[in-house]
Order: C-alpha cells, then structure tokens, then sequence
C-alpha cells in the first residue's frame, strides 16, 4: 500500500493526520516537521525533519507515495528549488495583469507568489470537495480551478499544474510522480520560456511564476570544488 507523507505538523498537518490514520490506518501515515515538539503527540509515524529536505531526496521508488502540503509555502516550487539548487537559480517573475485580472479573488503575497480562490469565503475545513457544485453554498461549479489555470497561463507562460486530490475531506494531496513529472517538464522539456507552476483543487490555489537560469561553469566550478566534487 502506498505511504502518504503529511509535511508539517501545525494545525492542519495533525488534522490530516488523524483523518488519514482512521481511514488508511496509521502505519501508512507519516508527518514530517522539523520541530520535536510539534511531532510529540500525532496519531502516526512521525520524522524530525526538515519536510522539503527530506522530500527532496525521493525518487521513482516512492512514485506511487502520497505527499500532503501543510506548510504555509508552495512544497512544490521549494521542492523544486531544493533538488536543483546547485544548477539552477529560480527567479521569479513579477505576475502580469493579465493573469491577475483573469484569476478569481487573487492575491499576491511579498515574496511574489500567487494565491487563487473561486471561494470568497472561509471554506468549512470539512469540504469533501464535490464536482458539480460548491459544498458551502450549493452554486454550481462554473469550472475546476486546475483546468482554468492550465488555460489561462498557456497565453504566456510554460505552465504546469499539479492537481491536489482529496484524501480525505478537507485534506488535499498528490504523488510523488506528479512532482516528478513536472520536474522533468520543467528542467528537462521548458528551454525558455518562463514558467507557470500550480498546486490547484477545485477550489484553491497558489502560484509561482519564475525563469529558470542555469548557473555560470564559472560559478558551477566553485560549488563543485566546495562540494568535494573537483
């Protein structure tokens, strides 16, 4: 049976910790946190770790593992970022109106990310996430967040977007392979263009966009040799 690894251990990892551990029993549930007393008391297996860390060593072999997002940051991109570091800087664009004024209740924080809702409400935390329809206020669903990104970003940008599925209400994921996917796509298929990458439900969403600049032999040449690698 697959693994499910919850990174982070705050208020929602612990809650999708104790969802999962009843529904999938707690030997497949692992919550990986950095702090020792955050991990005291979860209803599972917990690591002391750093989460995109610890994640970032995983490959092929945990493909068909599930990761549940429960830090207040894009696990994706970070993830992303953390695996190539040593090849790639990661700059980020500056979102263009176009993709601000098309997106739905949007807002962009400090550091440049995006944060998409269809909801301008607070979501009850048991959303089980339903198809045709917003679970809150019982309006048609006009469309799923993921596709309309999709759309929207192919106008200007190389876009990737990862679904996150229900894996229980209110607890969102994805597997490893999608990370993996979308970190061949991005390193190995994108030479240019810049890219657009989202974690997306139906509902929600949040939104790296950056060009990825491979990192001069001159400078490769330093961090071999302070790697041990030359």
């Amino acid at each position: 049976m697959p693994h499910t690894w919850i990174i982070g251990a705050g208020k929602f990892g612990k809650r999708a910790a104790r969802m999962l551990a009843a529904s999938h029993g707690a030997g497949h549930i692992t919550i990986v946190d950095p702090d020792p007393e955050a991990i005291k008391a979860v209803e599972c297996n917990s690591i002391n770790q750093d989460g995109i860390s610890f994640l970032s060593t995983f490959g092929k072999e945990q493909g068909e593992d599930w990761v549940i997002p429960a830090l207040p940051l894009h696990l994706a991109f970070e993830w992303l970022k953390m695996r190539w570091r040593y090849r790639f800087r990661f700059e980020k664009i500056e979102p263009p109106d176009l993709l601000l004024s098309g997106l739905p209740n949007v807002f962009c924080d400090d550091a440049g990310r995006l944060y998409a809702s269809v909801a301008d409400f607070l979501c009850p935390e048991d959303c089980p996430e339903p198809k045709a329809y917003c679970y809150y206020s019982g309006r048609k669903r006009k469309y799923d967040l993921f596709d309309f990104i999709k759309k929207l970003g192919d106008e200007n940008f190389f876009s990737i977007v990862i679904r996150s599925h229900q894996r229980a209400n209110g607890v969102g994921g994805f597997k490893v392979n999608a990370l993996l996917e979308a970190e061949k796509k991005i390193i190995y298929d994108n030479e240019n263009q810049p890219v657009l990458l989202a974690t997306a439900c139906r509902c929600h969403s949040v939104i790296d966009i950056f060009n990825k600049c491979i990192i001069k032999r001159q400078a490769l040449k330093k961090l071999d040799k302070a790697m041990g690698f030359a």
